[in-house]
């Protein structure tokens, strides 16, 4: 037979993590990103990063890739974009 309390069973509250040890402790927040032509690397808030570029008002990914016929490496915009950058960083 249940019994019914006004107190919570089993709940253990989370302990309050800080949002900053995701991210390296040069990184910077958003709103001073460069909007130039280089790559840098922007964090999302589960603290995944990526090679991005600012690029038509939103943060593309960018990828190095190589060329099957040189083997020349480049740099490139693979498509993809970052939802929701929240901190960057230059290198």
């Amino acid at each position: 037979m249940p019994r019914y309390t006004d107190k919570p069973q089993g709940y253990s509250p989370q302990k309050p993590e800080d949002w900053r040890s995701r991210f390296p402790s040069h990184a910077r927040s958003m709103d001073s990103a460069p909007m130039g032509s280089r790559p840098i690397r922007v964090y999302e808030p589960s603290g995944k990063s990526y090679l991005a570029l600012h690029h038509l008002n939103g943060w593309r990914q960018v990828a190095t890739t190589r060329d099957p016929y040189t083997g020349t490496y480049s740099t490139r915009m693979n498509g993809e974009t970052v939802g929701n950058p929240v901190a960057w960083t230059s290198s």
